[in-house]
């Protein structure tokens, strides 16, 4: 992985942000790309995401006053998801919802 200089980060989830969401609809997008991610959760600190066939870890290093989180990216690499033996697996989308990729989804 290239060296990569830690960056700051802020994430809300939800549906309805108040003030925030009415100042953000009267922005233009410079650009919009949509994706499907999969969150592996953990209480570490850890932020374990895969997106195209990617997995990204990123370690949380700092929270500062006004919550904005900063990470340092430590691994990108490719990822293949398979079915564990017999088991399923409950994955936590992007979207909130728990999810079972198509591939790992027990029959």
């Amino acid at each position: 992985m290239n060296k990569t200089n830690p960056r700051w980060e802020w994430r809300s989830f939800g549906r309805c942000f108040g003030e925030a969401e009415a100042r953000l609809a009267k922005l233009t997008p410079g650009g919009v790309q949509e994706s499907d991610e999969i969150y592996l959760l953990s209480g570490a600190g850890d932020n374990v995401k895969v997106r195209d066939a990617l997995m990204d870890i990123k370690v949380l290093r700092e929270v500062n006053s006004d919550g904005l989180e900063q990470w340092t990216p430590v691994m990108k690499a490719p990822f293949h998801f398979r079915r564990p033996s017999g088991q399923g697996a409950g994955i936590a989308s992007s979207s909130g919802t728990s999810s079972i990729p198509r591939d790992v989804h027990p029959r």
